[in-house]
């Protein structure tokens, strides 16, 4: 089961990032995640959109009932921090660079959302010829707001010089917009049955138009031979649709997407449809790669979007459906389901903590039982196994000592600087302890770490000598360090000797993270057993890297001044920090194995003020 999640408290300020980013672009109730039984709000009939869109969509995205979810929005977190006068200033230049969205031909994306009652769902889709076509369906409110709609299309168009053309066929009337400057962009869009279909070819249209019921029976024969089986009726479509439905709360957004058919539409597109099914092109070899690690058998990943309001502020539930038993890479990364719970030497002051049931042990016997397969029986013993990685401790006996699972607790940064010392303790766990110290204290003369005692621990840390650029803005950076010890049954490494000091010195002190208030009411919406368990907090300690983000200063630091950059925020009109907590949340996530795929599911408790 392949579960990608984020392991550093980093995220928090990235989270926050996104979340002023989305409150720019745009009924009370408690609910249980866990429970994935199917809701109204989803029914089994499919949307529109889904029974249009063929089943060569590469990625689709949709809100079923734009109405709703503008409502659901406003009674969110993210509505009323986009009402918050304090907010004001920031997120009025948010909505200056993301009111007009370029699609095609410059299309006002904004205009579409505010006249779309029903459904609005856009797609890229696999043209014939090996091409990626956008695709957009709207469910306009009446006939009224589609005139307006259209209107304003055509005024916006003509007024850049693009020319226009249509099409009869049947009772429909097929218009194409081409860019007067550029002769290879266009917009085509028809028009029936209270919405709007819109794309950047027309033959893709045309597709799309077939599919759909006319009163020109002539018209619909005329080309049933070539439509292909829509997207409601591809049966990774349908797994993951099913898989993500939930008892209560109303699906906000379902998304979609088919990582294979986007990996050869984007060679296709790279190097041509001909060069692409060539034998021996980069598109066989990849797929051939594809294939032998397992990793083909992800024909579809996606899931819904959630703002249900209450106790859970938020909700993202997300599919991936496997192909068959897992094998290759896929089985590797396999992570059964148990009961978790944080170890004692997690307290309840952490900001962050994850547990994975992934094992190194079991990744090992994957690459033997492949190596064996294709190399002949003994090969991985004598040829991987038995190398040595530190004096004589070699591949095998490392391995060994290393059960799983893994744990990750971290603190959120007071500062940009501490981010190459951040606070994160990483723990494999090991039913070797004694063998883990004896191959620990190898490695370590082997690397030349120093060591030191701490609470009965011997710990053994370095630093990591980073060549910095003369002046270079990351010269205020702190080195950073690596220190590693064996406690509590597992292999405890961080990248703050302090912060692991700390951790040992408080073994028989201080509240467990698992006997938490907070902790607990995120793992009371967890699934009896998991694979994987992620639990945040965010709360007073953020407010250093809030407070740099104001000022501008974190923009040399990484990742997060890069965002800004890209997007141009100015996040300088940010509030200050008392403004944002009471926006704080707390949020939990959990990943579990199901027939034919993995479920990952991720939420937030509605803000309380820190």
């Amino acid at each position: 089961m392949p579960v990608r999640i984020c392991l550093s408290p980093w995220q928090d300020c990235c989270r926050t990032i996104a979340l002023l980013a989305i409150v720019g672009a745009v009924t009370a109730a408690s609910v249980s995640v866990a429970d994935d039984s199917p809701t109204d709000y989803f029914p089994r009939a499919a949307t529109p959109a889904e029974r249009l869109l063929p089943s060569t969509t590469v990625a689709f995205a949709t809100v079923p009932s734009a109405a709703r979810f503008r409502t659901r929005w406003d009674r969110s977190s993210f509505g009323q921090m986009a009402a918050d006068p304090a907010f004001g200033p920031f997120l009025d230049d948010v909505r200056s660079r993301l009111t007009t969205l370029s699609w095609t031909l410059g299309f006002d994306a904004q205009t579409l959302w505010t006249a779309t009652d029903g459904e609005l769902a856009v797609a890229a889709v696999r043209t014939d010829a090996g091409r990626f076509a956008l695709v957009a369906v709207a469910n306009v409110a009446d006939d009224a707001a589609a005139d307006r709609l259209l209107d304003r299309l055509t005024a916006r168009l003509t007024a850049a010089g693009s020319e226009a053309a249509s099409l009869e066929a049947g009772d429909r009337t097929f218009t194409s917009w081409t860019n007067a400057r550029d002769r290879s962009r266009t917009l085509a869009y028809y028009r029936d049955a209270g919405h709007i279909v819109f794309s950047d070819r027309m033959a893709t249209l045309l597709d799309i138009a077939a599919r759909e019921p006319s009163e020109s029976s002539a018209a619909s024969a005329s080309s049933s031979a070539a439509v292909t089986p829509s997207l409601a009726e591809l049966p990774s479509y349908q797994s993951v649709r099913r898989q993500t439905q939930t008892a209560a709360g109303d699906a906000s957004i379902r998304w979609y997407a088919n990582p294979l058919l986007l990996v050869r539409t984007t060679i296709s597109n790279e190097i041509g449809p001909a060069e692409a099914a060539a034998a021996g092109s980069p598109a066989a070899v990849i797929e051939g790669l594809l294939a032998a690690s397992g990793l083909g058998q992800l024909e579809g990943i996606g899931g819904l979007f959630d703002l249900p309001g209450g106790e859970i502020d938020s909700l993202t539930s997300t599919f991936g459906h496997l192909e068959g038993e897992p094998r290759g890479l896929v089985r590797a990364l396999a992570m059964p389901a148990s009961v978790q719970q944080p170890p004692r030497w997690v307290k309840d002051d952490v900001s962050l903590y994850s547990q994975m049931n992934w094992s190194p042990q079991r990744l090992l016997e994957v690459v033997r039982e492949a190596v064996d397969a294709t190399r002949g029986p003994g090969t991985f013993e004598t040829s991987i196994a038995s190398q040595p990685v530190a004096g004589d401790l070699t591949v095998a006996e490392l391995a060994a000592v290393l059960d799983g699972p893994i744990h990750v607790a971290a603190e959120v940064p007071q500062s940009a600087s501490d981010l190459t010392r951040q606070a994160t303790v990483f723990a494999i766990e090991t039913a070797k302890g004694d063998e883990a110290e004896r191959l620990l204290q190898q490695l370590a003369e082997a690397g030349g770490l120093e060591s030191r005692e701490v609470a009965g621990h011997r710990v053994y840390a370095m630093e990591l000598t980073v060549p910095v650029p003369e002046g270079s803005p990351l010269q205020a950076v702190r080195t950073p360090e690596l220190a590693v010890t064996v406690a509590e049954g597992a292999i405890l490494l961080s990248t703050s000797g302090a912060y692991l000091d700390r951790t040992l010195g408080r073994l028989d002190s201080a509240r467990p993270l698992a006997e938490s208030p907070q902790y607990r009411e995120i793992a009371s919406q967890f699934p009896r057993e998991t694979s994987v368990i992620n639990y945040q907090r965010q709360d007073a300690r953020f407010a250093g890297l809030y407070e740099e983000l104001r000022s501008g200063s974190l923009r040399a630091a990484g990742s997060v001044g890069l965002v800004a950059s890209l997007a141009g925020f100015d996040f300088t009109k940010l509030p200050p920090f008392p403004a944002m907590s009471r926006y704080l949340q707390t949020t939990g996530g959990f990943a579990v194995p199901v027939e034919g795929g993995f479920r990952i599911v991720n939420f937030a408790l509605s803000p309380r003020e820190q």
